[in-house]
C-alpha cells in the first residue's frame, strides 16, 4: 500500500494532501492498516482510545498517544504518517508552480528577470536540492555571504540575485509548505555586501559640450541618410521622455505645443513551459506610463516644435504615412533598441564615454534644475511618482571640470593685497 500511495504521488494522480485530507471511510481506514502497525484499543479505565506510535528515544521504542474519541485519534495519526511521508519541499520542487503564480500577477519583465537569475545563479547551485524546512539561518547567510564575497556583489547586485530565492520562500509560507520565511531572520548588515561606488556625473549625464556635439553628430547623420531615428534622438535631449514612452509616441499625440504621454512600449521575452529559458524578444505597447504622472502633459520647446516640423517635412517628401510618430520603412515603427544602439554610435564619433540613452534622460533633468526650475515640476513633467527619485537618482552636474573651476574662481572672497 505504501509502495502504490507512493507511485501514485510521485506520478501526480493523487496528491498528498487529498490522501491525508481523507480523515473517514473506508479509504482512510485502509491507509491506517497500511502505515500505522499498533491497534487502535479504547481503555474503560479512562475512557480515552489509546494506541502508540514509535519512537527510538524510548526504551521500549514506542510511546502511548491517547485522545477521547477514535475520530480524533485517527485525525492525529495521518498527520503524524503525513509529516513522514511529506515529500521535500524545495526550490527546485516548488520553482516552476512559484513561476506560474508570478506569471499571473506580475508583469512579463518581472518573469523575464528572475528566469536570467535562475539561468544564472541557482540552475546548477546544490541550494535547490535543499529541503527548506530544514534550511537554518546560519547556513543561508553562509551560502548568500559565499556568493556575495565571489560576484563581489553591492546593494543593488544583491537584490537582483536574492529576490527571487526571497519571493519564492515567501510564495513557499503562504501555500504553508514551510511555517516560515527564512529571509526574514537574516541580518543583511552582517554579510558583508560591497558598497556601490558613486559615478561620477561625467558617467550618468551629457555635459553641456557633449550634448551640443551629439546634437551636431545626429542633424549631420539625418543630412547625410534622411531617418527618422536621429530625429528620436534629438527629440529625447528636447523632452527627456523614456525610450520606450518615444518608440510608441504617435502624430495624434501632439496638440499644438502640448505633448501628451499616454502610453508605452516594453520589450519581453517569453519564458518556456517550465521558466528555465527565454524565447526571441518581443514588443508590446502598454496604454499608460510608469508613475503617478503619466498619463501626464509635456510643453514642447521651440526646439522640439522645429524637430517635428523636420520629420513631417521628410515624410512628406518620402511619401511615407504613418500613425507612428517615429516610423521607417525598412523596420516600421521604430524600438528602442534602434535608439540605443544610435546613440552610442554618436558617442564613439564624437570621441567621449560610451552612454545609453537613458543619459538623456538624466541630462534634460539636471538642465531643467540648473536653469532654476523647482523639482517638484521637474518630476510632474517626466513622470516621477516621488520627487525624491529626481532628486537622488536623476539630477547630475552637466558642467565640465573648466566649467567648475571658473564657478570656484568667481567666489572671489580673498582680499587682493596691493
Amino acid at each position: 500500500m505504501n509502495e502504490l500511495l507512493k507511485f501514485y504521488i510521485d506520478h501526480g494522480i493523487i496528491s498528498l494532501d487529498i490522501v491525508f485530507s481523507l480523515e473517514q471511510g473506508e479509504i482512510m481506514n485502509r491507509i491506517l492498516k497500511k502505515v500505522h502497525p499498533y491497534k487502535i484499543h479504547f481503555m474503560e479505565s479512562s475512557q480515552l482510545y489509546a494506541t502508540y506510535i514509535s519512537d527510538e528515544t524510548r526504551p521500549e521504542g514506542r510511546k502511548r498517544i491517547t485522545r477521547k474519541t477514535k475520530s480524533a485519534l485517527e485525525r492525529f495519526l495521518l498527520d503524524h504518517y503525513k509529516s513522514q511521508m511529506a515529500l521535500p519541499v524545495t526550490f527546485e520542487s516548488i520553482y516552476q508552480e512559484f513561476m506560474e503564480y508570478k506569471s499571473r500577477v506580475r508583469a512579463e519583465t518581472t518573469v523575464n528577470a528572475y528566469v536570467k537569475t535562475w539561468k544564472k545563479y541557482y540552475k546548477d547551485d546544490p541550494i535547490i536540492k535543499k529541503d527548506l524546512r530544514e534550511l537554518t539561518t546560519p547556513e543561508l547567510e553562509i551560502w548568500l555571504a559565499d556568493h556575495i564575497k565571489a560576484e563581489q556583489m553591492n546593494y543593488k547586485k544583491f537584490s537582483k540575485f536574492s529576490v527571487l530565492f526571497r519571493q519564492l520562500c515567501e510564495y513557499a509560507r503562504k501555500r504553508k509548505y514551510i511555517s516560515q520565511n527564512p529571509f526574514d531572520f537574516i541580518d543583511y548588515a552582517e554579510l558583508g555586501i560591497f558598497k556601490t561606488r558613486k559615478k561620477k556625473s561625467t558617467q550618468k549625464t551629457f555635459s553641456k559640450v557633449e550634448s551640443k556635439d551629439i546634437n551636431e553628430i545626429a542633424f549631420e547623420d539625418f543630412r547625410k541618410k534622411p531617418h527618422a531615428v536621429p530625429l528620436a534622438v534629438l527629440f529625447v535631449f528636447q523632452t527627456g521622455i523614456r525610450l520606450g514612452e518615444a518608440a510608441a509616441l504617435k502624430w495624434s499625440d501632439i496638440d499644438g505645443r502640448i505633448l501628451h504621454i499616454q502610453r508605452i512600449e516594453r520589450r519581453y521575452q517569453d519564458a518556456d513551459s517550465d521558466f528555465k529559458s527565454l524565447g526571441k524578444y518581443h514588443y508590446t505597447i502598454v496604454d499608460d506610463t510608469k508613475g503617478e504622472f503619466g498619463p501626464r502633459d509635456i510643453v514642447l520647446s521651440d526646439d522640439a516644435l522645429y524637430i517635428l516640423e523636420i520629420l513631417r517635412d521628410f515624410y512628406q517628401d518620402q511619401g511615407i504615412v504613418s500613425e507612428w510618430l517615429f516610423f521607417t520603412r525598412k523596420t516600421g515603427k521604430i524600438h528602442d533598441r534602434a535608439l540605443d544602439i544610435r546613440i552610442r554610435k554618436y558617442c564613439r564619433e564624437a570621441g567621449i564615454l560610451e552612454r545609453s540613452m537613458h543619459k538623456i534622460r538624466s541630462t534634460f533633468i539636471s538642465s531643467l534644475r540648473d536653469a532654476g526650475m523647482s523639482f517638484e515640476k521637474i518630476a510632474e513633467i517626466v513622470g516621477h511618482k516621488d520627487v525624491r527619485t529626481t532628486i537622488g537618482n536623476y539630477s547630475f552636474d552637466v558642467n565640465t571640470d573648466e566649467e567648475n573651476l571658473r564657478f570656484i574662481n568667481s567666489l572671489d572672497f580673498l582680499p587682493k593685497i596691493s
